[in-house]
């Protein structure tokens, strides 16, 4: 078995939220791909609104419409970082989610994952976990497609113990978990 101790911050949650709103396998995707739908969708109207009163005469307002159209939906693509990062201040700076950043024990053994806080103890089976992203910083074990447990690779106390919970999740962590996200996308 081995056991970590950690505290999660702000910085932290921060980067779990744009790893499960954003980065995540095929959400960055989706998410463009609902706009320029959206875009497309809101360009075509407009190009039949215009037939419909003039037909055949493309003059500076529809283009000037069409650029218009691009930025509402285009220009919001490139803002996700800074709204995210709204989102998660305004989540950090409520006293009602203290717990969020409170000591975490968390412990790996064959029999699953065992996370202890000052406010509640769970258990995790290897089996619940649908799938496996790191980065960096963190490893990412997804629980279901909006809730994963972070672990800062920041709290392993050396390489040999990196290792150690890497091979826990080799031989525990189903392969479809492990690589299935990166075939479906």
């Amino acid at each position: 078995m081995i056991t970590l101790n950690y505290t999660l911050t702000k910085e932290d949650y921060a980067n779990y939220y744009h790893q499960l709103a954003w980065l995540s396998s095929g959400k960055k995707n989706k998410l463009i791909k609902k706009w320029m739908y959206s875009f497309l969708l809101c360009s075509a109207l407009l190009l039949l609104i215009k037939l419909t009163s003039q037909p055949i005469i493309f003059d500076f307002y529809f283009f000037y419409s069409i650029f218009l159209i691009a930025a509402i939906y285009i220009i919001p693509i490139f803002r996700m970082p800074d709204a995210y990062r709204k989102q998660v201040d305004k989540l950090t700076e409520n006293p009602m989610n203290v717990n969020l950043f409170s000591d975490i024990q968390i412990s790996f053994a064959e029999t699953g994952i065992f996370a202890m806080e000052k406010v509640a103890e769970t258990k995790y089976q290897w089996a619940g976990i649908v799938k496996k992203e790191e980065n960096k910083d963190y490893y990412f074990l997804y629980l279901s497609s909006e809730q994963a447990l972070l672990l800062p690779k920041r709290a392993f106390k050396s390489e040999e113990e990196k290792q150690q919970v890497e091979k826990l999740f080799a031989e525990n962590i189903s392969f479809n978990a492990e690589v299935g996200h990166l075939v479906k996308d």
